[in-house]
């Protein structure tokens, strides 16, 4: 593959400098937490590291009462990272490479694969304050910037898929802030609005930003954004959260994601977030709400008035809840809904989902082994077409150095 080829040897041309050094004057180590890692001083670092899924799963997807089996081997995840700092501390970069056939498929059936996950570099201002300029996640709900190493579920809900805002390139503004014992998290990002695989750029961009509250305190190890209690919080920590994205001028069912509007149509598309996470002494429970609204008219008529497309307008929840039991084990329910406003009731089913899990840490998040059982169900109507429904059950493995 040549993806992975360019990145080690990109890794190989900043590690030289620094190996190549007198000796004595750089630090090269490794440790399962951190990878491998080349340091010198305070002017320079290199982390690499590797994260892998390795997944088996059954389905049983149903159709108006028939259904069909399938059975799906797979590496969901293959992700190389390489982070640091470069000429001094306060100048952060992060590139991150995805893989694997999930990684690549953008979902829409007309995208070039994009590798290219993260490319960002990051300038600290201020104790607290960085902004960065490049390609990264976006400040969007819990559910989707909690990144899926430290899930307590094997994928995401139907609602957290549905309504995500995943990366896109620009501008982002970082700023922590202590109010006592009181922690405020501010996020805001100015960006293209195309997402990881952008076509031609226009002038309608996207604004997003979001606020954390966590009235009680800090997580431990910066755990509101890690799902699962596995550090034990003896004090009970609350983290609460909104945030908005309008994206001006979007080509895409979903703003950064989805199906390309046909007709070279545009829509400004606003998401909005509102969403909690909770942990104390071994319970970690989250819940999400989203609602995404076009401006106008969602749809895309053709000139006799025939429906072409339309923007994915609705409203999902999630709601996950999580005990460990000790250390190394955990059990986890999940349930999440999809709700589609009357408009575009013709283009997208609503959709219900319930989940059973079970994870086991070797490693913490790092190495565990996840299994679950789910069912996601439609009632199917005249509008938005047969009953559908899917059984699963899942095992994967993740496994991960730095």
């Amino acid at each position: 593959m040549q993806g992975p080829a360019i990145l080690i040897l990109m890794t190989g041309g900043m590690l030289a400098p620094l190996c190549a050094r007198p000796q004595g004057e750089a630090v090269v180590r490794f440790a399962p937490a951190t990878g491998l890692v080349a340091q010198k001083d305070s002017t320079a670092k290199v982390a690499l590291g590797v994260r892998v899924q390795n997944r088996a799963a059954f389905r049983r997807v149903e159709e108006n009462g028939s259904g069909e089996d399938v059975v799906d081997f797979r590496v969901r995840r293959l992700r190389l990272k390489v982070e640091g700092f470069l000429l001094a501390r306060r100048l952060e970069y992060k590139v991150q490479l995805g893989f694997s056939k999930q990684d690549l498929d953008l979902g829409d059936g007309s995208s070039v694969a994009a590798p290219l996950l993260d490319a960002i570099v990051l300038y600290r201002l201020l104790p607290g304050t960085k902004v960065g300029l490049g390609q990264m996640r976006m400040p969007g709900g819990r559910l989707m910037i909690n990144s899926d190493a430290t899930w307590k579920t094997p994928d995401r809900s139907v609602a957290v898929n549905g309504a995500s805002l995943d990366r896109d390139v620009g501008v982002h503004l970082f700023q922590d802030l202590a109010l006592g014992s009181q922690r405020m998290h501010v996020r805001a990002a100015v960006t293209q609005g195309e997402g990881r695989a952008p076509g031609a750029g226009d002038n309608g961009l996207c604004y997003t930003g979001r606020l954390d509250w966590l009235p009680l305190g800090p997580f431990q190890g910066n755990g509101e954004f890690s799902e699962g209690d596995l550090r034990y919080e003896e004090s009970l920590k609350l983290a609460v959260a909104v945030a908005y994205s309008t994206d001006r001028r979007a080509s895409r069912t979903r703003a950064q994601r989805g199906l390309p509007l046909p007709m070279g149509q545009q829509r400004t598309i606003n998401t909005f977030f509102a969403d909690m996470h909770l942990k104390y002494r071994g319970w970690g429970w989250q819940n999400e709400f989203n609602r995404r609204l076009a401006d106008g008219s969602p749809l895309v008529l053709d000139p006799t008035g025939l429906v072409l497309a339309g923007v994915n307008e609705g409203w999902g929840f999630t709601s996950q809840l999580g005990r460990m039991l000790g250390e190394r084990s955990q059990v986890v329910a999940m349930a999440a809904m999809v709700r589609h406003d009357p408009d575009v009731g013709r283009l997208y089913p609503d959709w219900d989902e319930a989940l059973l899990g079970y994870n086991r840490f070797l490693r913490g998040h790092a190495v565990k082994l996840q299994g679950a059982v789910g069912r996601s169900w439609t009632k199917g109507n005249a509008l938005n077409g047969p009953a559908l429904g899917q059984w699963t059950a899942v095992i994967q493995l993740q496994w991960g150095i730095g």
